[in-house]
């Protein structure tokens, strides 16, 4: 049986000098040699996505070159997007850490409102105590 994806991971494979059961170990979760094994045979024309993405990765391939390999696509179905430079990764990274600590900055405010507002209710609960002699409490619902 013929197959221009299993073709294209035995190669693949074989360029990183891995063995079968190394890149089913890479692929991770319950895929094994004898998966491999399928792929490279043409057994599986199309592996599940989730397995393509590992196994992609585990290849040290986009995942387009996989489905290019495969058949069901062609290199004119792709853009290429370049890859950020480690700057603009770096940029877009402090924002994101900017906005994290911004996030939590907002939420420790909230925290110290309410525990300024319980010390304010336990005063005037012990004020109201005082001076009118009732028994209240204080009960969080």
């Amino acid at each position: 049986m013929y197959s221009a994806i299993g073709n294209y991971v035995r190669e693949r494979r074989q360029d990183l000098g891995l063995s079968q059961e190394q890149l089913a170990e890479r692929v991770g979760g319950t895929y094994g040699q004898s998966d491999i094994s399928r792929i490279e045979r043409g057994h599986i024309e199309l592996p599940r996505l989730a397995t393509m993405v590992s196994l992609a990765a585990s290849l040290e391939v986009p995942v387009g070159n996989l489905l290019i390999a495969s058949g069901w696509f062609n290199e004119g179905h792709f853009n290429v997007v370049s890859q950020p430079s480690a700057e603009t990764r770096d940029a877009r990274l402090d924002v994101v850490l900017a906005e994290i600590e911004s996030e939590l900055n907002a939420i420790r405010d909230l925290e110290h409102q309410a525990e300024f507002r319980a010390t304010k209710l336990r005063a005037m609960i012990r004020d109201l105590k005082a001076t009118s002699g009732t028994s209240v409490s204080m009960v969080a619902d």
